[in-house]
Protein backbone atom coordinates (compact mmCIF):
# COMPACT_ATOMS: atom_id res chain seq x y z
CA UNK A 1 0.00 0.00 0.00
CA UNK A 2 1.73 3.71 -0.84
CA UNK A 3 0.78 6.01 1.49
CA UNK A 4 0.93 9.62 0.55
CA UNK A 5 2.40 12.05 3.44
CA UNK A 6 1.25 15.69 2.85
CA UNK A 7 2.31 18.51 4.20
CA UNK A 8 0.18 21.11 5.95
CA UNK A 9 -2.60 23.04 3.67
CA UNK A 10 -1.37 26.40 5.57
CA UNK A 11 2.20 25.53 5.18
CA UNK A 12 1.51 24.14 1.57
CA UNK A 13 -0.35 27.90 0.53
CA UNK A 14 3.04 29.96 2.57
CA UNK A 15 5.11 27.73 -0.51
CA UNK A 16 3.02 28.85 -3.40
CA UNK A 17 3.48 32.25 -1.85
CA UNK A 18 7.33 32.21 -1.10
CA UNK A 19 7.92 30.26 -5.18
CA UNK A 20 5.47 32.82 -6.90
CA UNK A 21 7.37 35.47 -5.60
CA UNK A 22 10.99 34.08 -5.18
CA UNK A 23 10.97 32.58 -8.78
CA UNK A 24 8.94 35.18 -10.20
CA UNK A 25 6.66 32.31 -11.74
CA UNK A 26 2.70 32.53 -12.65
CA UNK A 27 0.74 29.94 -11.30
CA UNK A 28 0.49 28.25 -14.79
CA UNK A 29 4.74 28.00 -15.14
CA UNK A 30 4.79 26.99 -11.51
CA UNK A 31 2.05 23.93 -11.76
CA UNK A 32 4.06 23.01 -15.14
CA UNK A 33 7.22 22.60 -13.31
CA UNK A 34 5.90 20.68 -10.20
CA UNK A 35 3.99 18.46 -12.99
CA UNK A 36 0.71 19.19 -11.33
CA UNK A 37 -2.56 21.39 -12.84
CA UNK A 38 -2.97 24.85 -12.74
CA UNK A 39 -6.29 24.31 -10.22
CA UNK A 40 -4.16 21.98 -8.09
CA UNK A 41 -1.99 25.09 -7.28
CA UNK A 42 -4.89 27.42 -6.97
CA UNK A 43 -6.47 25.04 -4.27
CA UNK A 44 -3.37 24.73 -2.36
CA UNK A 45 -2.78 28.50 -2.51
CA UNK A 46 -6.40 28.79 -0.75
CA UNK A 47 -5.66 26.50 1.41
CA UNK A 48 -8.05 23.25 0.12
CA UNK A 49 -5.36 21.03 -0.72
CA UNK A 50 -1.80 20.34 0.38
CA UNK A 51 1.58 19.67 -1.28
CA UNK A 52 2.23 15.92 -0.70
CA UNK A 53 6.23 15.16 0.30
CA UNK A 54 6.49 14.27 -3.30
CA UNK A 55 5.90 18.21 -3.99
CA UNK A 56 8.43 18.53 -1.89
CA UNK A 57 11.23 16.77 -3.32
CA UNK A 58 10.05 18.36 -7.06
CA UNK A 59 10.21 22.00 -5.13
CA UNK A 60 13.80 21.48 -3.95
CA UNK A 61 14.95 20.09 -7.11
CA UNK A 62 12.92 23.88 -8.47
CA UNK A 63 14.84 26.03 -6.56
CA UNK A 64 18.02 24.25 -6.12
CA UNK A 65 18.22 24.81 -2.35
CA UNK A 66 18.16 22.25 0.67
CA UNK A 67 14.15 22.13 1.49
CA UNK A 68 15.09 23.14 4.72
CA UNK A 69 16.25 26.89 4.00
CA UNK A 70 13.02 26.65 1.58
CA UNK A 71 10.62 26.14 3.93
CA UNK A 72 12.36 28.34 6.38
CA UNK A 73 12.20 31.51 4.02
CA UNK A 74 8.62 30.14 2.80
CA UNK A 75 7.60 30.46 7.03
CA UNK A 76 9.83 32.03 8.78
CA UNK A 77 9.92 31.41 12.84
CA UNK A 78 7.64 33.27 14.89
CA UNK A 79 9.40 34.11 18.19
CA UNK A 80 7.02 32.68 21.47
CA UNK A 81 9.29 33.99 23.89
CA UNK A 82 12.73 34.99 24.64
CA UNK A 83 14.16 31.76 24.84
CA UNK A 84 13.43 30.10 21.74
CA UNK A 85 14.86 33.71 20.07
CA UNK A 86 18.55 33.17 19.94
CA UNK A 87 18.51 29.53 18.99
CA UNK A 88 15.96 30.83 16.05
CA UNK A 89 18.69 33.91 15.14
CA UNK A 90 21.20 31.11 14.75
CA UNK A 91 19.60 28.50 12.98
CA UNK A 92 18.57 31.10 9.84
CA UNK A 93 22.43 32.26 9.91
CA UNK A 94 23.20 28.43 9.66
CA UNK A 95 20.57 27.95 6.85
CA UNK A 96 21.71 31.67 5.24
CA UNK A 97 25.11 30.56 5.70
CA UNK A 98 24.82 27.17 4.01
CA UNK A 99 22.71 28.39 1.33
CA UNK A 100 25.42 30.72 0.31
CA UNK A 101 28.35 28.30 0.41
CA UNK A 102 26.07 26.33 -2.03
CA UNK A 103 25.28 29.18 -4.61
CA UNK A 104 29.11 29.63 -4.37
CA UNK A 105 30.15 26.13 -5.03
CA UNK A 106 27.20 26.31 -8.15
CA UNK A 107 28.94 29.52 -9.32
CA UNK A 108 32.22 27.85 -9.51
CA UNK A 109 30.77 24.82 -10.54
CA UNK A 110 29.43 26.22 -13.99
CA UNK A 111 33.15 28.61 -14.15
Amino acid sequence: MHVRRQVSSELSAQLVEYLLGSLGKTQDQLSEALEVSPTFISRVRSGERSFTLEHLELIEQLVRKPLGVILLAANPPKSPNKETTKIQKLAMQMLREADSAIASSRKMARS
